[in-house]
């Protein structure tokens, strides 16, 4: 005998997977091989092992196994009831690998007579074969046509997508565009203007195959794609395609996707998967959240930029150069180049065609990579680049980074060129963060410390893996104690809403002022606010400052470390003003 565990969702999430129909319901005879209580779903983002756990169209997933399981018949066992009445039970086991021992009691001679006959035989479960091969045609299936669906671009990592762009600014892309086969995505902060449901030419509700996705013929019951009639083992499902239009300060996008489970976070309600809707610019939504406030008005003031709009800048010192490069929506990469030997060293290459780019520009060899700390945005790219500059060596003090060549610890040193570069550990965000000192010995120029989410300019990171001792220590006793004039270079252009912060810590501090009325200038032009120096940190950044009065009456503390934990937790809920 065969069978599959089947357990409700957890709390929130649907029980039944799409394209999977009724199975909560379903129940086997009492002479059915297999009994279906409830589908063994859940979330998506749960990393399971298993031999078989098939993806399915909704955030859920379904956990099959494919090994059929044994039977364990016990022998039957007589008792006698207090009222003296006669019975008897029997013991039956089932195993395979996802459950060592799944119990069933038999009470009546019957029963008993049928668990004893039992011999092990496939599973019968449709549905599941059904949801199986979809999943399996859509890997196999290349679509031909250009109506590729939005269950496809479900697919697409939305971290990866970094280009904050105004109807206008898209419009004017796309026509520069025209003519080249590959999508391009950005994001756009919008509203939904209009939503048409209930118009006579529009079609909300589709039929789509279970098997490859793709909507079925409706008169015709056939699958174009992969030519099944439907109408034979019932494998089509309802799903919702509809068109929106999104509109901004700019202009108005019309007849815009939105489907798949993009839809159903958008809605509220259960809809699906659609075509791309036809006309010269395809729009398709592939994640429809509210946005921060905060960051929609930047957008509306041309303050959010996408990438090719954030400059970048070299920092040029006797014979060091730094090159600022801006990488997906905040963040920077520093190309560090020894005019000596041209020899270069990139921090946190999160963007790794554009750090090869830039070496190739400035005529260099790449030879090192310092990792800040582990965190996608910032080592997220080191596998990619090593294979696209083999041996270079990249240095990091935690194992969670990818590509590890050289784990360092505090105070390592190594060598870029003529360049001196120590590790200064300073776990708190992360704890294997490491920031990155660079010197050239007999300068008498300003050295250099890459601080990664550490330090910010007028701010640090967050405690994710540490305590406000720790980033005490790291602030005021490790990089506080760098020549006053070390230039920092910060993983994050924050600037302005961590002086906005300081403002309010310090609302009298004229410096926090001036240097937040300079970084709006800046960032209105594109140009990066970064780098500070530790000697400027220690006049606005509240976070340096935890030993003023001012910073400790404002948290209602009188210990420094116990400021710093007070202002960091204020920090994590703090709503920027929109000024």
């Amino acid at each position: 005998m065969s069978y599959c565990q089947l357990r409700p969702a957890p709390p929130g999430q649907s029980d039944i997977p799409r394209g999977f129909p009724d199975c909560e319901r379903a129940q086997a005879r009492l002479r059915d091989p297999l009994t279906i209580e409830n589908p063994l779903v859940q979330r998506k983002e749960l990393e399971r092992e298993e031999k078989f756990s098939p993806a399915t169209p909704s955030d859920c997933k379904l956990l099959l196994s494919e090994d059929h399981s044994t039977v364990k018949v016990g022998e039957p066992k007589y008792f006698t009831t207090s009222d003296r009445r006669k019975g008897q039970r029997c013991e039956v086991k089932l195993y395979d690998e996802m459950e060592s021992s799944f119990a069933m009691i038999c009470w009546d001679n019957e029963s008993i007579l049928l668990a004893q006959s039992w011999v092990p035989r496939e599973t019968e479960t449709p549905e599941a074969n059904i949801l199986l091969n979809f999943i399996r045609g859509n890997k196999e299936t290349n679509p031909q046509d250009d109506a590729i669906d939005s269950y496809l671009e479900e697919s697409i990592n939305l971290n990866t997508i970094v280009d904050v762009y105004t109807v206008k600014q898209l419009k004017v892309k796309a026509l520069k565009n025209e003519g080249k086969d590959d999508p391009f995505y950005g994001i756009l902060y919008a509203y939904i203007s209009t939503l048409n449901i209930d118009g006579e030419t529009t079609k909300v509700v589709r039929n789509r195959c279970s098997s490859c996705g793709y909507i079925v013929n409706e008169a015709s019951s056939i699958c174009t794609t992969c030519n099944k009639d439907s109408s034979k083992f019932k494998s089509v499902f309802l799903s919702f395609d509809m068109l929106i239009d999104l509109t901004d300060h700019t202009g108005t996008l019309h007849s815009c996707s939105l489907t798949g489970n993009v839809a159903e976070e958008t809605l509220g309600c259960t809809v699906f998967l659609s075509d791309r809707a036809r006309g010269r610019l395809r729009i398709s939504v592939i994640s429809c959240k509210l946005a921060d406030p905060v960051e929609a008005s930047l957008a509306q003031l041309g303050l959010l930029h996408h990438t090719d709009l954030r400059k970048s800048l070299t920092v040029e010192q006797d014979a060091m150069k730094v090159e600022l490069l801006p990488a997906l929506t905040d963040n920077y990469m520093y190309l560090i180049i020894d005019d000596d030997t041209k020899e270069a060293a990139i921090v946190d290459p999160v963007q790794p065609q554009k750090v090869v780019e830039m070496a190739k520009k400035h005529g260099v060899k790449l030879t090192t990579v310092l990792t800040t700390h582990h965190h996608w945005d910032h080592a997220g790219g080191n596998e990619k680049l090593v294979k696209l500059e083999p041996g270079l060596k990249v240095y990091g003090g935690d194992d969670r980074i990818g590509a590890l060549t050289h784990k360092v610890t505090h105070l390592s040193t190594l060598q870029v060129g003529s360049l001196h570069v120590k590790c200064l550990s300073t776990p708190c965000h992360t704890s294997g963060h490491i920031c990155y000192f660079v010197s050239k010995p007999g300068s008498s120029e300003p050295s250099a410390v890459f601080t990664g989410d550490t330090l910010f300019v007028a701010g640090c990171g967050k405690f994710f893996e540490g305590t406000a001792d720790e980033m005490y220590r790291a602030l005021i006793e490790v990089l506080g104690r760098l020549p006053p004039d070390t230039r920092v270079y910060c993983g994050h252009e924050y600037t302005i809403n961590n002086l906005k912060f300081a403002r309010h810590v310090e609302p009298s501090n004229t410096a926090i002022q001036e240097k937040l009325a300079w970084a709006k200038e800046k960032y209105s032009i594109g140009e990066p606010t970064v780098p500070s120096t530790i000697a400027e940190e220690f006049t606005y950044n509240p976070f340096m400052r935890v030993r003023e009065k001012t910073v400790q009456q404002h948290a209602g503390e009188t210990d420094p470390v116990t400021t710093m934990r007070a202002i960091r937790k204020e920090k994590d809920s703090f709503k920027v003003p929109r000024d």
